[in-house]
């Protein structure tokens, strides 16, 4: 069912905005990064400020792009001006068993000129996260993360142990949604189980980047040694069915983790194992390339993930890297992608805030043929002229080599405007 409303992903440099890992859990539960809710951190972290609160917020920003967004030629315009506009809510309420976060931005970006189609202008991301503790023993989480984005922005990856969102910077639009549900049993003060589920849908545009669906299911045990640290053994399967007649392809594997707690606010992880994707022709294809010929086949392949997160009062900082297979970004089909990244928030004071952000990612086709690297940095500052007005300024850069028929290129967008608040709270990142 093509995506109407709602769509994309986490604000990378937050790695923020879903379940509280902190909230709803056993009091001696140990470190939750083996969860489903793995490395969240409260979204009020890096705001120097605890608690409930709401916020509506709304914006207008004058944009300039060094190079023509989503051109997949030589000799595209450089050097495009627009403008954006829209509003935002955020939301955290908790309650005695559990948390709700929720951080919502609808808006309009335009560069004259370009996607005459209005549709393809419009902007909306959506993070939601819930977690209830239904006993003492019985953890329920839900996330929803999703996206409706014009082309030529910085990517924003969204990524789970089992999931790895590809970037595709060539798309005049593209829809993502990514649906998480798990379940985690206390059987002791030592043992828990980890139950989970994924849901995930891509769409581009234009069709010639094939989208798809996709669906993860893991199962795993974790056992804490200490009160600070915690090993896990982990089952999986995913599946994606591409668009347009293009295949099916399946994973199955397992991996062992190992999480440490250095402090309340201080978790560090890391997981390795091994996949075996199996895939037919139509699903291993990579656009514009030579498509592989004949019947099925299966390739094993490490999986591998290490994530650090950092939480004070007024900072949130976040690492993560690790190889897995995904579902491509619509240009490469099924892949086996690498990928690194991090992120960085700081409310200096109750005017100033600051927000960094980074990351490279590689695809490489299923059945060993082409790879294409993606590189892509951000930065952003935010000042609150008073209790509800501030300036915002932002910049990125992002850079992506050629892809069979697609043209590679690096270019910045440079982003100044104006928001409002409903609340008296610095911003933790760019909208």
């Amino acid at each position: 069912m093509k995506i109407h409303f709602l769509v994309l992903m986490f604000v990378w440099a937050s790695l923020v905005l879903a379940q509280t890992a902190d909230q709803g859990q056993a009091p001696d539960a140990g470190p939750t990064i083996l969860t489903r809710g793995e490395l969240q951190i409260p979204p009020e972290a890096a705001t120097g400020m605890r608690g409930d609160y709401f916020n509506f917020s709304a914006f207008a920003d004058f944009t300039y792009n060094s190079y023509e967004p989503f051109a997949t030629y030589v000799g595209a315009v450089s050097g495009i001006e627009g403008f954006d506009a829209g509003l935002g809510v955020s939301l955290l309420h908790y309650f005695p068993s559990g948390a709700i976060s929720l951080n919502y931005t609808g808006g309009y970006r335009e560069y004259p000129g370009l996607n005459t189609d209005p549709v393809n202008n419009i902007i909306q991301n959506l993070n939601l996260g819930f977690n209830k503790q239904f006993n003492r023993r019985l953890l329920f989480t839900f996330g929803e993360n999703a996206g409706w984005n014009p082309g030529g922005w910085i990517p924003h990856p969204v990524i789970t142990p089992e999931f790895a969102l590809g970037l595709n910077l060539v798309a005049v639009r593209y829809e993502s949604s990514l649906t998480s549900v798990g379940l985690s049993y206390l059987q002791t003060k030592r043992l828990s189980w980890q139950f989970g589920g994924d849901f995930s849908e891509l769409r581009y545009v234009p069709t010639s980047n094939f989208g798809s669906f996709g669906a993860m299911m893991s199962a795993g045990l974790n056992y804490r040694l200490t009160k600070r640290t915690t090993v896990g053994a982990t089952a999986s399967y995913q599946y994606f069915s591409f668009l347009q007649l293009h295949g099916t392809s399946q994973s199955d594997g397992a991996y062992l983790s190992l999480s440490h707690q250095f402090g309340p606010r201080i978790e560090v992880g890391v997981s390795g194992g091994a996949l075996r994707t199996s895939y037919g022709a139509g699903s291993a294809d990579v656009v514009g390339s030579t498509p592989l010929t004949g019947g099925s086949h299966a390739i094993y392949s490490p999986f591998a993930s290490g994530r650090l997160s950092i939480s004070r009062k007024r900072v949130s900082f976040g690492l993560s890297g690790g190889e897995a297979v995904s579902a491509g970004n619509g240009i490469f089909l099924t892949s086996k992608m690498i990928y690194a990244g991090g992120g960085l928030t700081y409310a200096a004071t109750r005017k100033w805030s600051f927000g960094l952000s980074g990351g490279y990612q590689r695809f490489v086709s299923i059945n060993g043929g082409a790879s294409s690297p993606d590189e892509y940095a951000s930065g952003s500052i935010d000042y609150k002229l008073s209790h509800h007005i501030g300036v915002r300024a932002s910049g990125s850069y992002t850079s992506y080599e050629t892809i069979t028929i697609y043209q590679g290129h690096s270019y910045y967008n440079i982003i100044a405007g104006v928001f409002f608040t409903s609340a008296d709270r610095p911003l933790s990142s760019i909208f």
